[in-house]
Order: C-alpha cells, then sequence, then structure tokens
C-alpha cells in the first residue's frame, strides 16, 4: 500500500517478510516453518507458519509467526480481501503477543475511474493509544479531465510487527486535479495539460500542519514526442525543532518559500533523447539555483523509420 502528499509519512506495509528470522540486525535460528498458496472456491489462499528458537546471545525468545490471506475477486475488475498475523511474543510489550488484521478493496470502473481503500488495526499489551491505520485513494484518469484524492492515516500505537511503518502519529492528504487539451487546429502539437496538486501533512498526535506543498504544472506534448513542461511548487513547513536539511542545521520554525522550474524532455523516435532541465526559488531560509542535464543515444530500434 501507498499514499502522498505533503511531508515525509507513507503508507504502512502489513506483512514484511525480513521481520521474520531478523532482530535488530541479528539473524534468528529457525527451528521450521511451512508455506501453502493456492484457491479454496472462489479465494486466493495464502498461509505461513515459521517458528523461531530461543537465541540467548541476541536475546530472541522463541516465537511463532502466522500470516493468512484470502482474496477474492468481485465485479469484472475488483477484488476485496482480508489479511491476520501473530507473533506470540511481541518485540515492544513486556509479555504477551502481537496481533495485526486487516481488510482491503480495490475497485475499477469504466475505463478511468478506481478506488482503493483498506483498514488495519494492531493489538499490543501496553499500547494504549491509536492503534489504527486506514487510507482511501480515488482516481478519475479520463484523457481530457483527471482527478485525484488520496487520505492516509497511522497511529501513534499502530503496530504490526511483521510489517513495517515508515512513521506513526500523522495523517497525510492530497488532491489534484487536469485539464488536458488537444488543439485540432495546431498540428505540431499533440496535448496542452495544465494540472493543480495540494498536499499537506499533519500531525495526528497534536493536530498541526507540519508540511503543505502545493504544486502547478503546464505541459505541451509535441507532435514529435518532446515535452516542454513548467512547474510551479509553493512549500510551507514547520519544523518543531533544530533538523539537518541538505546538510545544513535549520532552526526551529515556520518556513514558507517557492520555486520554478523549466524542462524540456526529448521524445525516444530522435537520434537523442534526454532531459534539460533550470530551477530557480528559494529553499527554506536560502536561495535555490539549479541546471540538469542529461542525454544519450536513442535505442536503435527507437530511431528505426519505417
Amino acid at each position: 500500500s501507498g499514499g502522498g502528499g505533503g511531508g515525509g509519512g507513507g503508507a504502512p506495509t502489513l506483512f514484511y517478510s525480513r521481520r521474520i528470522g531478523l532482530q535488530e540486525g541479528e539473524p534468528i535460528p529457525i527451528l521450521a516453518g511451512g508455506r501453502l498458496t493456492g484457491k479454496v472456491g472462489s479465494f486466493d489462499v495464502g498461509a505461513v507458519t515459521i517458528q523461531t528458537r530461543d537465541d540467548p546471545g541476541g536475546g530472541a525468545e522463541s516465537t511463532n509467526f502466522t500470516i493468512l490471506r484470502l482474496r477474492r475477486d468481485i465485479l469484472a475488475r475488483s477484488s476485496i480481501g482480508v489479511l491476520f498475523e501473530n507473533r506470540s511474543n511481541s518485540i515492544v510489550a513486556e509479555s504477551g503477543s502481537n496481533q495485526a488484521h486487516g481488510v482491503d478493496a480495490s475497485f475499477a470502473f469504466f475505463e478511468s475511474v478506481s478506488f482503493v481503500t483498506s483498514y488495519a488495526k494492531t493489538v499490543t499489551e501496553g499500547l494504549t493509544g491509536n492503534d489504527e491505520s486506514y487510507q482511501a485513494r480515488f482516481n478519475y484518469g479520463a484523457d481530457r479531465w483527471g482527478a485525484q484524492i488520496s487520505h492516509l492515516l497511522v497511529g501513534d500505537d499502530f503496530n504490526p510487527e511483521i510489517g513495517f511503518v515508515r512513521r506513526k502519529g500523522f495523517r497525510q492528504t492530497s488532491l489534484g486535479g487536469r485539464f488536458s487539451h488537444r488543439p485540432e487546429s495546431i498540428d505540431w502539437i499533440r496535448r496542452l495539460t495544465f494540472q493543480g496538486n495540494l498536499g499537506y501533512f499533519e500531525n495526528e498526535r497534536i493536530g498541526f500542519v507540519e508540511s503543505r506543498a502545493r504544486r502547478g504544472r503546464f505541459q505541451i506534448e509535441f507532435d514529435s514526442g518532446d515535452y516542454f513542461g513548467l512547474n510551479f511548487t509553493d512549500t510551507f513547513e514547520n519544523l518543531v525543532e533544530e533538523t539537518r536539511i541538505s546538510g545544513a542545521m535549520m532552526p526551529a520554525g515556520h518556513y514558507s518559500f517557492q520555486d520554478v522550474e523549466a524542462s524540456y524532455q526529448f521524445g525516444p523516435q530522435g537520434q537523442v533523447s534526454g532531459r534539460i532541465s533550470v530551477r530557480k526559488g528559494r529553499f527554506y531560509s536560502g536561495d535555490l539555483t539549479s541546471a540538469r542535464a542529461y542525454w544519450g543515444l536513442a535505442p536503435t530500434n527507437a530511431r528505426a523509420q519505417p
């Protein structure tokens, strides 16, 4: 699963296989395990159970890991699923186990509408805060119009110990819209695109916005396959403590800065492919100026003419 928006969150992963047989980077001996995959009626089934043994030197206790996944296709291009996990010895609680369970659904309608959602909850002894995580993403991607909206929450005590969570205690929301026009009267322009996005990252525990990004983009797609793009970004960052950013220590405080980028990308059908971009603006309390270019010979089959 995943999500978007301003800030540095990211959707959690309920099952991450590298959490089994490793603890704090050290390998843990595995006694036995088994895996089962297949179909039961109209359901896709996946099951894993693995038993590790005591490792006094590494501080690990004998632990059983069990995961069960059920998924079923519905309608023409949609699906629903459930997941259950159990770790017999929690690495966070002083005693007891850790469980995680969740449900998810993916729907696709017509050729351009999709909706994805999921909900998960964990149970860990001693953690009494918000132990839930949920997300929803809607996308409409027609040729002329497009729209996206997504929302993700990860509670401060959400704790899937057979999964992976990069950050807890946040809400992340993004909105986007697009309009594309194909001018019939200009034969050397294939499409004009106007796009806007708004994303923000909110601290779920305290309830304040940590970061926000507003972006606008104008793009010309030429009939040759080349692209010209113009991007504008307006960023707000609320640093609650002194933070190292790009090698420099930034004092705590509110920062608002903007930048503009122009770019040109050569299509793959020419003799040379590549991209040139120039960016100018502010970055936190300083100025930002950058220029980038890369190019190379296009693949032979891309350059071949009929």
